[in-house]
């Protein structure tokens, strides 16, 4: 995955046009690309379309916005999601970069209440 709105709009669009995905594995490309922007995932949301995803592995993590945009989107989305694994870059620029990311990450309203998130560095 590429962090560009438009690979998360495109992303958002598989998701939304198979919605028996139960786990889905994306590896993160490096990126130094600027802000994604709001709005990106405008009209790709239909209630039900997540139903299924129970697994979200995303590795070379190195929590940028658009990883953001995306676990948010799939976190309010999925509501029987069990699971989300990030595997940080090896080369991750700072680990306090790491860890604000996974405070932002904490901080967004999941659909579903049962939700176990593991942060690998």
């Amino acid at each position: 995955m590429w962090p560009t709105r438009a690979c998360l709009r495109a992303m958002a669009y598989l998701l939304m046009v198979s919605p028996n995905i139960a786990r889905l594995v994306l590896t993160s490309k490096e990126s130094k690309l600027a802000q994604v922007g709001d709005g990106w995932e405008a009209g790709l949301s239909l209630p039900g379309m997540l139903s299924h995803l129970k697994f979200v592995r995303i590795e070379e993590v190195e929590g940028c916005d658009a990883e953001l945009k995306l676990l948010s989107f799939l976190l309010k989305n999925a509501k029987n999601l069990e699971e989300v694994v990030l595997e940080y870059r090896s080369n991750i620029d700072s680990p306090e970069g790491a860890r604000q990311f996974q405070d932002k990450l904490r901080l967004v309203p999941t659909a579903s209440s049962n939700i176990q998130m593991v942060f690998k560095t």
